[in-house]
């Protein structure tokens, strides 16, 4: 165990005395200039597919509104008269035409 502490302290004051150059000023205005440009196209990107997002939302929504009317609207095949309720039809009182006479 004490070998490795040595070693660790060795590699330690090996790469303290190591130093990086500091990079040229045309790299760290490229570097700048590309982060700009990207995070822009970023933007465009993210509000073109938030709206492309809405769009798709309403045209969705109009298209189940129609098929729930279409669904919910009688025929038009069915004939109605003022005596139709949902359980049949009924007849005015007095006109009795349609019955037959009881024996």
């Amino acid at each position: 165990m004490p070998e490795s502490k040595d070693r660790d302290k060795q590699l330690e004051a090996l790469l303290s005395t190591y130093r990086v150059a500091p990079p040229d000023a045309a790299l760290v205005g490229r570097i700048l200039e590309s982060g700009q440009r990207r995070l822009t196209m970023r933007n465009r990107m993210i509000r073109w597919l938030v709206g492309a997002g809405l769009v798709g939302l309403g045209l969705a929504g109009g298209l189940t509104g129609a098929t729930a009317v279409a669904f919910m609207l009688p025929s038009q095949s069915i004939i109605r008269t003022d005596y139709d309720t949902a359980f049949g039809s009924i007849q005015p009182d007095g006109d009795t035409s349609h019955m037959q006479e009881v024996q």
